[in-house]
């Protein structure tokens, strides 16, 4: 195999920062709702830090505010997919390459995987790993 700049870390801050980017989301429409006085939940369930003065509206700004970090999220993911995509052209295997692109490129569960490969996901988990374990940790 040739040498790929990929480590486990990397893989391990990309599933991390996917899972960030759907909370994010999620936050994200619950704050337009809020500016725009649709929503239907207590604002005391959102985390909102704002330097604006109380008559700005606090929801338009966190959402602003929210917006530029997932921008600066979806940057790092799409630099780590890069990595991954190189380090997938460098696998031999298909079951393996495909195992890698749906848990880091298409977000893919391990349950989902298992089903659309026909194995269990504990056998998907163990090709994972063995595929994995020829990274570096750091």
């Amino acid at each position: 195999m040739k040498r790929i700049d990929l480590t486990q870390n990397d893989l391990h801050r990309l599933i991390s920062l996917q899972r960030q980017l759907m909370r994010d989301t999620e936050q994200l429409h619950m704050l337009f709702d809020l500016a725009q006085g649709t929503a239907s939940v207590p604002t005391d369930a959102l985390r909102v830090q704002s330097s604006l003065p109380p008559s700005g509206n606090r929801f338009a700004v966190a959402a602003a505010d929210l917006t530029e970090v997932m921008e600066q999220e979806e940057a790092e993911v799409e630099m780590l997919q890069k990595k991954v995509k190189a380090f997938i052209s460098t696998i031999e295997e298909p079951v393996e390459s495909r195992i890698i692109y749906m848990r880091y490129i298409s977000c893919y569960d391990w349950d989902m995987i298992a089903h659309l490969l026909n194995y269990t996901s504990r056998h998907v988990f163990r090709i994972h790993n063995r595929i994995v374990q020829q990274l570096p940790v750091e």
